[in-house]
């Protein structure tokens, strides 16, 4: 017996009841003073609009928006708590309509799946197409689908910052119309220089907007000299864009609170060894197969190196401020080379400190060194890159021995 057949055949027939209610309702016929019929437009009862806004994020000079419709109850992950619905529709517009701000108005249907034309981007067939035009339907936790939309009409009004949205759509043979009136919040992912799948070309100002760290302990110690440090790994990130992020790794005194986050200036060494000193700002490096040190990050990727800069930490009442400023050197390659970039970050506000992975050098060195897992960032959830450009890891770095 086709479960999935009944359910949906009962929904249906609770939607057909509702309709004849709502068909009941509109016989009145209201009439403005000179007797013409105005049509009723009831707002769909529960639903919620939302945007996302990349710019022009596959670099073909259109404006990308992802509407998303829900019907039923979240939580503070999104969940449905006891079922819904949810649309997402992937749409681009003009390139000189709308923007982090303002959705343009204007009726969009489904283009085809070249994304070079202004409406609603298709369900892609294939996985590496990216777009997020979609129906997840949910009864409860162990009924729910997700499913491509067949069709879709999205007609946009807007007028002081409050839309009038309506939107007809087909999935799995069945043919929705929802209502929206009311304010349509908009996040912007765009980020200006990088919204798109490639990473950032030249000098750079990363938007840092959180902050963690990781207190290693003892790891760059030589037992014969003890220079009393201890190892720090920072974490920055931009919550507009998943892509892109920064790790810093810095040698300080050690404290007496393991959890005390150090302040004073860093600096990267002239000369990288395996033992360096309190106040260094680290290089860039190769341990244990993972990359260490101070780079940004894009997507899965290296994308620019700390040759040389400074990292100025100070504190205010419970408020961080860091100041960082690097320079890449660039890389000549053929294929993969680029030009040298300077590096910049000022991130401001709370920092959320970790001392799982500490080290008081009193454990077994080789065991401990083995065991150890490099700090990670605890907050870090990639998005799905879209069009993402592989770019060759950059190497030709210093790979410190470290112990």
């Amino acid at each position: 017996m086709n479960t999935r057949f009944i359910v949906k055949a009962v929904a249906a027939i609770a939607l057909t009841m509702f309709a004849f209610a709502a068909c009941d309702k509109d016989r009145k016929d209201p009439k403005d003073p000179g007797g013409k019929e105005q049509p009723i437009e009831e707002v769909t009862p529960g639903l919620s609009v939302t945007a996302s806004y990349y710019g022009d994020y596959l670099g073909n000079h259109f404006l990308d928006y992802v509407l998303v419709f829900v019907i039923g109850e979240t939580d503070a992950d999104g969940y449905f708590v006891h079922g819904g619905k949810k649309l997402s529709l992937d749409i681009l517009t003009s390139e000189t309509a709308g923007g982090p701000t303002l959705f343009p108005a204007g009726i969009y249907e489904i283009t085809n799946a070249n994304h070079n034309s202004v409406g609603i981007m298709p369900t892609p067939e294939s996985e590496d197409d990216e777009t997020c035009t979609f129906f997840y339907d949910e009864m409860d936790a162990s009924n729910y689908w997700n499913l491509a939309v067949d069709s879709a009409r999205l007609e946009v009004e807007s007028n002081g910052g409050q839309y009038t949205i309506k939107v007809d759509f087909t999935s799995d043979g069945d043919t929705f119309s929802w209502l929206y009136k009311g304010s349509l919040p908009i996040v912007d992912y765009s980020n200006t220089n990088n919204g798109s799948g490639e990473g950032p070309d030249g000098d750079y100002d990363f938007k840092a907007d959180c902050a963690y760290a990781y207190n290693l302990g003892r790891s760059w110690d030589d037992p014969a000299d003890p220079n009393d440090t201890d190892d720090w790994e920072l974490e920055f990130y931009n919550s507009k864009n998943d892509n892109e992020w920064m790790s810093v790794e810095i040698v300080a005194p050690a404290a007496s609170n393991i959890a005390d986050l150090p302040t004073g200036n860093f600096v990267i060494p002239a000369s990288f060894d395996d033992h360096p000193a309190a106040g260094s700002l680290l290089p860039p490096y190769v341990w244990n197969e993972v990359w260490c040190g101070t780079f940004y990050g894009f997507g899965e990727e290296v994308w620019y190196v700390a040759c040389s800069g400074s990292l100025k930490i100070s504190k205010s009442g419970d408020d961080y401020t860091f100041e960082l400023s690097f320079r890449d050197d660039g890389y000549e390659d053929e294929e993969y080379g680029y030009d040298p970039a300077r590096v910049t970050m000022t991130y401001t506000g709370k920092v959320e400190v970790d001392v799982s992975e500490y080290w008081d050098g009193t454990d077994d060195e080789e065991d401990y060194m083995f065991n150890m897992k490099k700090a990670g960032p605890t907050a870090k959830v990639k998005m799905a890159r879209r069009n993402s450009v592989k770019r060759q890891s950059k190497a030709a770095l210093k790979a410190a021995g470290r112990r």
